[in-house]
């Protein structure tokens, strides 16, 4: 049988691409705006056709088919999420042009006609809001029903499937036959992430795992003081678990495992954090300082600045502010 296709928009970098070709499927076309996106899907799928391009320009059945003419059995994508996001500003703006992306997306589904959709979003999503005050899921599932789909809102958390973080998403999934699809099962349980045998869920009659944690999946690593690493590298131990095997996939080589650029203040507060911690939970004389201040303390505590992960944990959301705290000087 020939491979179900995927088409690909609001691409990115090709991740959710790369789970539907891991499921089996096809995916011949991802449009995505970001340059360098485009540069690294084109780098990892040299048969992809990958459209530079604002989805914004296709609003019309001849500039989309003229992409791709047959009808895929799914269409995927995840538009951009910062007005509805819950990082950043409390108030987001209901007007905000990213807020209503969706409607290209459905413009897609209307003129393609794929069996099914998935569309991602931020859960955040969920309590949005237009500038009518009508909730945005709302207008979302109105706009696929009358396209003929049958619509669900899984939110899902992703450590409950085996990745090592923390991190929920809405799916909003629609299908052409009319039928309820049900979220797919939990693989991973994170009330089991600190037990050792694996226990038979109730729920959904399937044995669980424990959740992968932040060691699960880094252990293997090399530990870096700060200002240290580089960009590529060999391994330097041999994995240490079955998660390590899949993520590396039986590459030889490590790449960007390279410590932040530091200074010895910031290394030595860091220091004082323990697991699970924050910059908030140092003592005084480690804490923040007043930019231009000659030094003095700034006396704001910032809960989420410079946060530990906890090792035997899955890793919180927000990573790309954070510290392990896993180096030599642990």
């Amino acid at each position: 049988m020939a491979q179900p296709v995927a088409i690909d928009l609001f691409a990115g970098a090709g991740g959710f691409g790369l789970g539907f070709k891991m499921a089996g499927f096809s995916v011949p076309v991802s449009l995505e705006v970001d340059a360098w996106a485009c540069d690294t899907l084109r780098y990892n799928h040299l048969n992809m056709v990958v459209l530079q391009e604002d989805i914004r320009n296709f609003n019309t059945l001849s500039s989309v088919t003229k992409i791709y003419s047959s009808k895929p059995d799914i269409i995927i994508g995840g538009s951009p999420c910062q007005g509805f996001s819950i990082a950043g500003p409390a108030v987001k703006d209901p007007k905000d042009p990213r807020n209503s992306l969706f409607q290209n997306f459905a413009q897609w589904i209307t003129f393609l006609e794929p069996k099914a959709f998935v569309m991602e979003n931020v859960k955040g999503l969920l309590t949005r809001r237009s500038a009518e005050g009508e909730k945005v899921i709302d207008i979302i599932k109105k706009t696929f029903t009358e396209l003929g789909y049958f619509v669900e809102v899984w939110l899902l958390n992703a450590a409950e499937y085996g990745i090592p973080q923390i991190r929920e998403r809405v799916f909003i999934v629609g299908n052409k036959i009319g039928k309820e699809l049900k979220p797919p099962r939990k693989t991973h349980s994170l009330e089991l992430v600190n037990k050792k045998t694996i226990q038979l869920s109730v729920f959904d009659t399937v044995n669980l795992l424990p959740a992968t944690t932040l060691w699960d999946a880094i252990s293997d690593l090399p530990l870096l003081e700060a200002r240290e690493g580089l960009e590529e590298q060999t391994f330097t131990a041999e994995p240490q678990n079955e998660y390590q095997h899949w993520i590396r996939n039986y590459s030889k080589t490590l790449y960007n495992h390279v410590a932040m650029e530091h200074s010895e203040r910031l290394v030595e507060r860091f220091k004082h954090i323990k697991w699970g911690e924050s910059s908030s939970n140092v003592p005084e004389e480690h804490g923040a300082r007043r930019r231009s201040g000659n030094g003095d303390l700034s006396g704001i505590s910032y809960d989420q600045n410079n946060r530990r992960l906890h090792p035997y944990k899955p890793s919180r959301k927000k990573i790309l502010t954070e510290n392990i705290g896993m180096s030599k000087t642990m």
